[in-house]
C-alpha cells in the first residue's frame, strides 16, 4: 500500500474549513449586547430614513479564490430584509396598549468591506445610526454605532451580510440602551 500526499488534501481542506466556521460562529456569540427591555410605550410609527448621500445597489464582491490585494468596499443599499430587521428590532422595545410613541431611525453610515492578504481574508462591517423617540410626554435621541472585523480563510458574501445585520441590531440596541432612562422616566 503506497502513501500518496493527494489522499490527505481533501481531508485537510475539510478540517480547515470546519475549524474556520467554528471560529466565526464563536466570534458572533462573543458579540453579545443585552436583550431589549420593553418600554411602557406602544410604537405607532417607525420611520426609517437613509441619510447617506450615496449607496451601492450591488452586493459586495468576494472572489471564490482570493489573492493578496483583492479588495471591495460598498455602502449597501437598505434592502427589504434590512428594513424588516430594523422594524422588528425596534418593535422589541415596545408593548401593546401602552402610550403611543413614534420612532425615527436615521442611517448615518453603513459599510461592508472585504480585503485579502497573504495570510487571511478580512470582512469588515460598520453601521452608525441615530434613533429619535417622540411621545406626548417624552423625547429622546441617541446614536449607536458598531464595527465588526473578522479575519479568516473563507470570507463569503453570506457571512459578510450576517455580520452586517448583526451590526444593525447592535447599533439599534446601543442607541436604545442610551435612551431607556429618559424614555422610562
Amino acid at each position: 500500500m503506497r502513501f500518496h500526499l493527494r489522499n490527505l488534501i481533501l481531508p485537510a481542506v475539510l478540517i480547515l474549513t470546519n475549524c474556520v466556521s467554528l471560529i466565526k460562529d464563536s466570534y458572533m456569540r462573543q458579540q453579545v449586547i443585552p436583550e431589549p427591555v420593553p418600554t411602557g410605550f406602544a410604537v405607532s410609527h417607525v420611520e426609517i430614513i437613509d441619510d447617506r448621500d450615496d449607496f451601492d445597489m450591488r452586493e459586495i464582491k468576494i472572489p471564490f479564490m482570493s489573492f493578496p490585494g483583492n479588495h471591495d468596499r460598498i455602502s449597501p443599499a437598505l434592502t427589504k430584509d434590512h428594513v424588516d430587521l430594523i422594524r422588528s428590532e425596534v418593535g422589541r422595545y415596545f408593548i401593546q396598549g401602552g402610550k403611543e410613541a413614534q420612532v425615527e431611525v436615521h442611517i448615518l453610515s453603513a459599510m461592508k468591506d472585504f480585503s485579502a492578504s497573504f495570510s487571511a481574508e478580512t470582512e469588515y462591517v460598520s453601521v452608525e445610526l441615530r434613533i429619535i423617540f417622540t411621545s406626548d410626554s417624552r423625547n429622546a435621541a441617541a446614536t449607536g454605532s458598531t464595527v465588526f472585523t473578522i479575519s479568516s480563510m473563507d470570507a463569503s458574501v453570506q457571512y459578510t451580510e450576517k455580520l452586517y445585520q448583526n451590526a444593525l441590531v447592535h447599533s439599534i440596541r446601543k442607541a436604545f440602551n442610551q435612551m431607556l432612562s429618559t424614555i422610562n422616566g
